[in-house]
């Protein structure tokens, strides 16, 4: 009777062990998985940074060296507005690619805290970024006006083409750092699901 017993205690230690290796697995899974969504959705911030840096910033150069030489805008307006748009791009570098970094290696929970600190960077970075912009708009619409008081219908039309197109990039930028502040927000909360 007591080896009946025995073996029926050896029995339930196995099968629990072998029920016990089969949720490490599963969460294992789980885990994995969940990195690879994870490193699915980061792949969209990744691609709007270089399109930012091999497309936008090229593009703008060409923009605003035509302006600079049609003499529509001065050398230092240039020169500062490529230096703003190298800085802004060298901030979505750094916030999603070095702080970013590593994300994949650490365990779900230091992942967890490197997205809050994203998301909370790129609060900062727009905070600061926007009256910039606002100056730098200012700015510019000063000196295409200066290019030619002569004629107010070209100051009207510059203008309100000006201030619509700062409205439009307003836009488009809000859109995008939605879109990259839910990205993380999603992460976010799958790493809290899963944990519970």
């Amino acid at each position: 009777m007591e080896k009946n017993n025995i073996n029926d205690m050896d029995e339930l230690r196995q099968q629990f062990a072998i029920l016990t290796e089969k949720i490490k697995s599963q969460q294992i899974n789980n885990e994995r998985l969940l990195r690879t969504v994870m490193q699915n959705k980061m792949k969209w911030i990744d691609k709007y940074i270089y399109i930012k840096l091999f497309l936008l910033m090229p593009l703008l150069a060409l923009m605003f060296l035509y302006f600079y030489q049609t003499g529509k805008v001065s050398l230092y307006f240039y020169i500062t507005t490529m230096l703003l748009v190298a800085v802004e791009i060298g901030f979505d570098f750094f916030i999603n690619k070095v702080l970013g970094k590593g994300w994949l290696k650490h365990d779900l929970l230091t992942s967890r805290q490197i997205f809050v600190k994203m998301k909370k960077n790129r609060i900062n970075q727009m905070v600061v970024g926007i009256p910039i912009c606002i100056v730098w708009a200012s700015i510019f619409l000063f000196e295409f006006l200066n290019y030619d008081l002569s004629d107010r219908a070209y100051a009207i039309i510059i203008g309100t083409g000006i201030g619509i197109g700062c409205l439009v990039g307003t836009g488009i930028a809000f859109l995008i750092f939605r879109k990259m502040q839910h990205i993380n927000d999603e992460i976010i909360k799958e790493i809290d699901h899963l944990k519970e």
